[in-house]
């Protein structure tokens, strides 16, 4: 059995992060896939850090539209275990949490190309490629394999890292660009978003949407 999991703050989740998730389950052959937004407490550092510590949404809110997203597949699932244990808790942990549900499953960590060199620089990178392997969605961000042999001891365990083919109309969409739309009282979410995240997003039946 092969499990993808997908961590992230989710803020909101986009049409996006679905596309990408279903295309790894799809080209990795796995039965199952999971979404695990980040807790409140980092996404607030976070966005505290950008400069825009009122753009958070709550986490029963990130949780509730990631469960919307995830009924329309049977393979898709919503783990809230970041929100239980947000001190130190990081993508090692998560996926130690779910190898504990699945034991004999095989693990994959989904991320954006734009992320690998990041993730590839981690501490405990070694300890993570043992147990797991990173299912990385190329989003145009140049030459993959160059961006690893840039780090050694990443490029010595290049096989555990997968490349997954971008699926169709996931470019330039992201929580960041809806967020500024959001802020500059841009028309166009829909396009971005699933109906009942947009639903959610709104603020009354005036067609405002807040944060």
């Amino acid at each position: 059995m092969r499990i993808v999991v997908m961590g992230g703050s989710f803020n909101p989740p986009t049409i996006a992060h679905l596309k990408m998730m279903r295309s790894a389950l799809d080209q990795l052959g796995a039965e199952k896939g999971f979404f695990v937004p980040t807790a409140d407490k980092s996404l607030r550092r976070k966005m505290r850090r950008a400069g825009f510590p009122e753009e958070v949404l709550p986490e029963a809110t990130r949780l509730e539209m990631l469960s919307a997203m995830a009924k329309e597949d049977p393979r898709l699932e919503v783990s809230d275990v970041e929100f239980q244990h947000p001190k130190h808790w990081y993508a090692q942990e998560t996926m130690g949490y779910i190898q504990e549900q699945y034991p004999e499953a095989e693990l994959f960590f989904l991320i954006g190309s734009d992320n690998l060199e990041n993730y590839a620089r981690a501490f405990r990178l070694v300890e993570f490629l043992e147990k797991y392997r990173y299912a990385v969605v190329d989003r145009g961000d140049g030459d993959l394999d160059a961006i690893l042999q840039e780090i050694p001891v990443a490029w010595e365990r290049r096989d555990r890292f997968c490349y997954v083919t971008p699926p169709e109309g996931i470019e330039n969409i992201s929580s960041t660009l809806i967020r500024e739309k959001v802020r500059n009282n841009e028309p166009g979410l829909e396009e971005f978003l699933h109906p009942r995240v947009m639903e959610m997003l709104r603020m009354d039946g005036m067609g405002r949407v807040i944060f």
